[in-house]
C-alpha cells in the first residue's frame, strides 16, 4: 500500500508541475498575442496563484489521507 501512495504522490507532483508549465506557456502566448488590460492581467495572476496553491496542497492531502487510513 505504501508503494501505491508513493507512486500516486509522484504522479500528482509531476502532473502538477506539467500543468503549471503548460499554463504558464499558454499565459505567455496570450500575454504576447495581444495587449491585455490591467484587470485581465491581474485576474490571470490571481487565478494562477489559486491553481498553483491548490496543486501544491494536493500531495499534502494525499499524505493526510494515507495517514488516516494507516
Amino acid at each position: 500500500m505504501q508503494t501505491v501512495f508513493t507512486v500516486l504522490n509522484f504522479v500528482l507532483a509531476a502532473s502538477a508541475t506539467a500543468f503549471w508549465a503548460l499554463g504558464m506557456y499558454f499565459w505567455w502566448l496570450l500575454d504576447h498575442s495581444a495587449e491585455p488590460s490591467r484587470a485581465e492581467r491581474r485576474r490571470r495572476t490571481i487565478n494562477s496563484f489559486i491553481v498553483m496553491g491548490g496543486l501544491g496542497f494536493a500531495p499534502y492531502g494525499l499524505r493526510v489521507f494515507k495517514e488516516s487510513i494507516a
